[in-house]
């Protein structure tokens, strides 16, 4: 587990260039013909919330490898530390600075002949933590420092430092804070290719009071100091170099490596103090920004001065190049993704656009098979391209980088959605619509549910939703044949959460019958059930002529149709025995079906039933009526004649 720098009470390490005995001690990168024990160094920082809008001025001293230092034999004048062994051998350090959104910027420096003070970039960063890494490539090693301004520290835990200066000047090399929380553990001091105690000593100024010799490594080993923390050891150590008096090289680079119970922690990497008799040198700008001229997130760019400064920036893969200029200074542009300068201050542009497509998100209520569109729904767009989550209303169309997008709708009471997935293709415009299906009831009651023939009944039916949103809808009670109503058995309006429809009056059931209510939206119907009570009527006349023949007729309804008895009673025999029996005149429908008789073959031709000659006895003859007219109506007095 790697302890951080920022918690209370951890191990700190820092320096402070003003106190230092001998001068500033700079940090040292050895080239990757050498197998030295990291691979470049590396470095992170912090930018906080509070800090985000303050420039971050970072700043390197020597960055470059200064031929004069060691080859020509300079190394008392200036020597800073950087040494190859051959002028002529290529030699390139790079400095990349990569943050949460990825690249920030990559400068190549080459062989040089002078120390330089740059500053690599003085604008504000985005809040999150950021990697330095220094690499060289080459046969030699490149000595520099580095600083960052307002309060930010460079942190690493484990770092290497060149060793240079007069003998025996104790030069401090770092500060370790040993916080109370600390006891008990034990802290360890890596020391790798010390080069032996020759050419290299190391001391620790301990809070007891104490100065502590330092195991020194022999080249290209690591010496390993350890401490156990008591009482006495809690506070602040001073960590020290000295050159001893007749050393073997002009300077020395070894790695410091730091740990608190065998686990790498940070600490502070010791800045550097400002150069005496150095100037800023001037700095060559590279902006990265889109069509408006706003910067573009997570772009970067890589920056070299060989000979003159070239830039090429780095876009994100959602961006396309547009142009390149020299905005100060002098220089040519190459391409739209290249630009050298001939020096500095010099300022160089790049533009890019979106490499973009649309994609248009709709929202819809689904009732039955129809589709209302529904605005300003709020939903939220995900997507590798896009970064973090999008969130907008419908409808609306959103320009992203190509790719598959998921589109996540928010839940809406009274109905259900679902995720939809869009492909947002460059220079098209793609289509998903978030679909709400739309759950809704309707109720239908009567009152009573059992009436006398052609009796009343309370109709109340009901369309209700929890759905928010208002949709345009007609609510229809259809009634069977035999239930009436004298008024309208609709309405219309908008349903919604807390506005129903709701249709109310009162109906004459003269049959037994459903009654429908239907929402007209989305379909949905239901039906509840009247029934009729059963109803039976009796008349009887006979023939005036000797009273030979007489009939009783007799009416029952059974809820769909009037059931018609005709009882005969003959007391003598007759000839072409006849039966009229009219049905009654309606201005909608009466219709006589279903025709029987017993004991007798009867002919029904329009209103007479034909009977011929009939012996004396009782004979029946039935049939059904189907008619919407009461039955004091249907119940008519047939006539009886014979020869």
């Amino acid at each position: 587990m790697r302890l951080n720098s920022i918690l209370i009470g951890s191990l700190i390490l820092t320096s402070s260039a003003l106190a230092q005995t001998g001068g500033t001690l700079p940090l040292v990168n050895v080239g990757d013909a050498f197998g030295w024990v990291t691979k470049g160094e590396t470095y992170t920082f912090t930018i906080l919330e509070e800090q985000k809008n303050l420039p971050i001025n970072l700043e390197v001293f020597s960055p470059g490898l200064n031929l004069n230092d060691y080859v020509n034999g300079r190394a008392t004048t200036g020597y800073y530390g950087d040494e190859i062994y051959g002028k002529d051998l290529p030699f390139a350090s790079i400095i990349t600075l990569t943050g949460p959104n990825g690249k920030v910027f990559e400068r190549r420096y080459e062989n040089t002949l002078a120390h330089t003070w740059e500053r690599l970039i003085s604008t504000p960063l985005p809040a999150g933590t950021y990697t330095l890494k220094v690499s060289s490539e080459g046969k030699g090693k490149n000595a520099y420092a580095l600083r960052l301004g307002n309060g930010i520290n460079l942190l690493s835990d484990q770092f290497s430092i060149n060793a240079r200066g007069k003998p025996d000047q104790y030069m401090l090399a770092a500060q370790l804070n040993v916080p109370d929380f600390m006891l008990g553990k034990e802290i360890q001091l890596h020391n790798y290719d010390g080069d032996g105690v020759a050419d290299l000593e190391l001391y620790a100024d301990a809070p007891d009071g104490k100065r502590y010799r330092l195991t020194t490594s022999d080249n290209g080993k690591t010496a390993i100091d350890r401490f156990k923390v008591t009482e006495d050891l809690l506070g602040l150590w001073n960590i020290y170099a000295r050159i001893p008096e007749k050393p073997s090289q002009y300077s020395n680079a070894f790695n410091l490596k730091l740990t608190v119970n065998n686990e790498p922690f940070n600490g502070i990497v010791p800045p550097f103090a400002t150069p005496v008799g150095v100037k800023l040198t001037p700095t060559v700008t590279v902006e990265v920004v889109d069509t408006q001229g706003k910067p573009i997130p997570n772009a970067s760019y890589t920056l070299t001065n060989n000979k003159d400064w070239c830039a090429v920036p780095v876009l994100p893969k959602s961006y396309i190049p547009v142009s390149s200029s020299i905005v100060e200074g002098k220089g040519n542009v190459q391409s739209n993704t290249s630009a050298c300068v001939t020096d500095a201050p010099s300022k160089i542009r790049f533009v890019a656009r979106l490499n973009e497509g649309k994609l248009r998100v709709n929202a819809v209520a689904v009732l039955g098979n129809n589709r209302i569109p529904l605005n300003s729904i709020p939903f939220q767009v995900t997507g590798s391209a896009s970064g973090s989550p999008i969130t907008a209303r419908t409808p609306i169309s959103l320009s992203l980088p190509p790719g598959s997008y998921t589109v996540i709708p928010t839940e809406i009471p009274g109905s259900s959605t679902g995720t939809e997935t869009g492909v947002v293709v460059v220079e098209q415009e793609n289509t998903v619509t978030l679909e709400y299906r739309v759950k809704t009831e309707v109720i239908v009651s009567t009152s009573p549910d059992v009436v006398d023939f052609c009796g009343n009944t309370s109709v109340n039916a009901i369309a209700r939703t929890q759905f928010p949103y208002p949709i345009k809808s007609t609510l229809s009670v259809t009634l069977p044949q035999g239930i009436t109503a004298n008024v309208p058995t609709q309405t219309s309006g908008n349903l919604a959460d807390g506005s129903p429809l709701t249709v109310s009056f009162v109906g004459k059931a003269c049959a037994n019958g459903d009654i429908t209510g239907t929402l007209d939206i989305s379909g949905l119907s239901t039906t509840n059930n009247v029934q009729v009570r059963p109803l039976s009527l009796v008349i009887s006349g006979i023939k005036e002529e000797n009273s030979h023949v007489r009939v009783k007729k007799a009416l029952s309804f059974d809820g769909k149709a009037y059931n018609i008895t005709l009882n005969l009673s003959v007391e003598k025999a007759v000839k072409n025995l006849t039966v009229v029996d009219n049905l009654p005149k309606s201005d909608t429908f009466t219709a006589r079906s279903n025709l029987t008789s017993k004991g007798l073959n009867a002919q029904l031709s329009g209103n007479t039933f034909r009977l011929g000659d009939v012996q004396p006895g009782e004979y029946t003859i039935q049939y059904q009526i189907f008619s919407d007219l009461s039955p004091e109506q249907i119940l008519t007095m047939p006539e009886i004649n014979w020869d």
